[in-house]
């Protein structure tokens, strides 16, 4: 995702994880966002869901040279 501070810069976050944590802590936006994805899909540990072939489809949109792509849990 992509993310415009105050003076128009682009910042892309490429690690997926950070786009919540720029938009700071508790965004309304971010909460409600997930709060909808597990109510409506649920939450994974392990098993590929839709919404992980969607992400990787853009991942590779993105990123063209990307061969092979893996989400994976740390449990951290």
């Amino acid at each position: 995702g992509q993310i415009t501070d105050i003076d128009g810069n682009i910042y892309t976050d490429f690690r997926l994880a950070y786009g919540p944590i720029i938009l700071g802590y508790r965004d309304q936006r971010v909460d409600e966002a997930v709060v909808d994805v597990i109510s409506n899909t649920g939450s994974m540990f392990g098993l590929s869901l839709e919404n992980e072939a969607v992400l990787a489809h853009k991942i590779k949109d993105m990123c063209p040279h990307v061969e092979l792509l893996r989400f994976a849990n740390s449990g951290t």
